[in-house]
């Protein structure tokens, strides 16, 4: 593979400089289930908003798209990530089946198309090696 082909294999993420913060009907617990994200921590502070839905949301992109911020009620150029999973609420059985692998995942056009449709701009998808979690991301114009 040549230098070039391996720069463009690797994915562009978004960069979080200053830690995030949760948003959404599952932000209280979702802390313990995405403890980091490209990189950075939880601060409640956090210039990098998360929409942590929950289990009734996340179906299609209508439910997504309400669930997210209005971009001109957050700072212009702030980026916002949704998850590729929802975030259901903390129990024993819940644990055993996430071993299993049988959490609600949510599509990568579904959430893209949440974002496009909430007018969102710069708008990407891929995997953060940090958490091992599949995101979609867009910034407020």
């Amino acid at each position: 593979m040549s230098a070039i082909a391996a720069v463009h294999a690797q994915p562009l993420l978004p960069i979080c400089p200053s830690g995030f913060r949760f948003i959404g009907r599952a932000a209280s617990h979702a802390r313990f289930v995405l403890p980091t994200l490209l990189g950075s921590s939880y601060r409640p502070d956090g210039t990098t908003y998360v929409l942590a839905l929950g289990p009734d949301q996340g179906h299609n992109v209508a439910s997504i798209a309400a669930a997210l911020p209005d971009p001109k009620s957050i700072e212009p150029g702030a980026l916002v990530v949704v998850p590729g999973h929802v975030i259901e609420s903390p129990s024993i059985a819940r644990r055993v089946l996430s071993a299993f692998s049988r959490e609600h995942r949510i599509p990568r056009a579904v959430r893209c198309s949440a974002l496009l449709c909430r007018g969102y701009v710069r708008i990407g998808a891929g995997m953060d090696p940090s958490a091992r979690a599949d995101i979609a991301w867009g910034y407020s114009p």
